[in-house]
């Protein structure tokens, strides 16, 4: 099975990211939650579909909001370390 992941929107309340950013920390949480659903993907043995699985699992339904809690950040991140910090919490948000 092949993932196509694409964020529509993603909010990050207390985070000052200046344009240029944007596509950077766009496509590291893209990254980072590819590849743990890939990862889930693989070691998943039902028939039901990965996204099916996973929001059954989390009572949340597609399309729906996910609280990804707080994560600690560092003014002197890369947007790449920043997009996988919030790529995780967002995939253990939708794991809960």
């Amino acid at each position: 099975m092949s993932i196509n992941l694409h964020i529509d929107t993603l909010v990050l309340d207390g985070l000052d990211i200046q344009p240029h950013q944007v596509l950077a920390l766009k496509e590291a949480v893209e990254a980072v939650l590819t590849h743990q659903l890939t990862l889930q993907n693989q070691a998943d043995t039902s028939s039901q579909s990965l996204f099916a699985t996973a929001f059954a699992a989390s009572g949340i339904l597609e399309n729906q909001p996910v609280n990804a809690g707080q994560i600690s950040i560092n003014r002197s991140q890369s947007m790449e370390d920043l997009g996988q910090k919030i790529g995780n919490a967002v995939y253990w948000g939708i794991r809960k």
